[in-house]
């Protein structure tokens, strides 16, 4: 009995450590870059992206501004759109597939310049099959991948922010 267990914990130690010798990473845990200065997040109105991107920088300890003036990156969210698309249409006239699309608009200033040194949006899209018969699991299945774009546009803002960081500071 000891023999089994010791062979099944030596052959997932074997099968870790030959995923991470080839990179594999899990989906969502890469880290987008390390942002040391104090960051500034704001938004036109209520914005997911804004709360969601403030929750990541202040659980990598990131220091938040209470302003853009006494921060050295600044984001401020313009606008923050969701839309959806029918791509196809079954021979009984109801919906088969749908795309999503979640976008963000943003400026982007580092250090003490007035003007935004970047001004740029963020898209991404997703697809899925529409279950007509399962109406309450599609529009859970919905809101799934909104959450999931979501947090990718946040990872690629995080990853935005470390990038014109760097720029300035060479």
């Amino acid at each position: 009995m000891k023999r089994t267990n010791l062979r099944t914990v030596f052959l997932c130690a074997l099968l870790a450590l030959c995923l991470s010798a080839c990179g594999f990473k899990l989906r969502g845990f890469g880290d987008p870059g390390v942002i040391t200065q104090p960051a500034h997040v704001s938004a036109y109105a209520f914005s997911e992206v804004a709360d969601d991107l403030k929750r990541s920088l202040a659980n990598s300890e990131v220091e938040l501004a209470e302003n853009a003036k006494t921060a050295a990156i600044s984001v401020h969210i313009t606008d923050e759109r969701t839309r959806s698309r029918t791509l196809s249409v079954g021979s009984d006239t109801r919906v088969r597939d749908i795309e999503l699309t979640y976008s963000v608009s943003f400026t982007l200033s580092v250090g003490e310049s007035e003007k935004a040194d970047v001004t740029e949006t963020l898209t991404t899209s997703r697809d899925y099959t529409f279950d007509s018969s399962g109406v309450l699991g599609s529009a859970d299945e919905e809101d799934l991948l909104f959450d999931e774009m979501r947090r990718e546009l946040v990872s690629r803002l995080r990853s935005r922010m470390v990038l014109a960081s760097a720029e300035k500071q060479e």
